[in-house]
């Protein structure tokens, strides 16, 4: 008698599958995979088997799919990890809900996002948890061209992640600060941060082409236009030749 488990178990394989082979050149086949999953759990009665599916579909749809497919996901993640009382689960969420809300342009979903993330980092009480607070508000910063107010909170993050030994607090604090100074247009503060990004991005196994961006950019913000355009082209043909080996 099949009484769902051998289903449980696709469904949850098929999503870690899907986020393993994030990111890829060839994104259709993880997005494939964890559509197929969390079909598989539209009627799930297990919160668990949801919450695995959830974590694995959510960090494939991440960056490939657009947020009005990411969010109901990463909602389902948040009142799943609530009920089965997982704070950790529930900062992940509303990480990504902040980011989801954010990306679909709405303004009021992502305070409140952020906000709750704030509480809930803060009722935890650890720093591993709680440097990420400042950076969020820094991101929501950045549309308004509260620039300084930006420096500020990434001030804030860093300080909270001293505290910690989280080699992912300092990537994601060091190239969130580059791209608020790119979009802000301090262009010799852009130059200054330059370096401190390229060592944190080149620990990243699967991000061959940021150090490419990031220098391209700022030799552009330089109006070096030639040589920030002759490794972007190289960077496309590259890409180009790596889809067409994945098909």
């Amino acid at each position: 008698r099949d009484d769902g488990a051998d289903t449980r178990r696709r469904a949850r394989v098929l999503a870690r599958l899907a986020a393993a082979l994030t990111p890829s050149a060839t994104p259709d086949e993880p997005l494939r995979l964890a559509r197929a999953a969390l079909a598989m759990t539209l009627n799930e009665s297990d919160a668990r088997t949801r919450i695995d599916v959830d974590v694995g579909v959510g960090a494939a749809l991440t960056d490939f799919a657009p947020p009005d497919e990411r969010i109901p996901v990463n909602e389902r993640l948040l009142r799943d990890a609530r009920a089965v009382g997982d704070r950790v689960l529930r900062l992940r969420a509303l990480t990504r809900l902040a980011c989801d809300y954010f990306e679909r342009g709405d303004v009021a979903a992502v305070d409140a996002a952020i906000a709750a993330r704030a509480d809930l980092a803060d009722a935890i009480g650890h720093p591993r948890y709680q440097w990420a607070t400042p950076l969020m508000r820094s991101m929501r910063a950045m549309p308004d061209g509260r620039f300084d107010d930006c420096e500020a909170e990434i001030a804030e993050a860093r300080r909270i992640a001293a505290e910690v030994s989280d080699p992912n607090a300092e990537r994601c604090i060091e190239f969130h600060r580059f791209s608020m100074l790119l979009a802000a247009g301090r262009t010799q503060d852009l130059v200054a941060q330059q370096a401190a990004t390229l060592r944190v991005v080149d620990s990243l196994p699967d991000a061959l082409w940021l150090p490419t961006l990031i220098m391209a950019s700022v030799a552009s913000r330089l109006g070096d236009h030639q040589s920030a355009a002759r490794p972007l082209r190289a960077l496309g043909a590259g890409a180009a030749v790596a889809a067409r080996t994945a098909r």
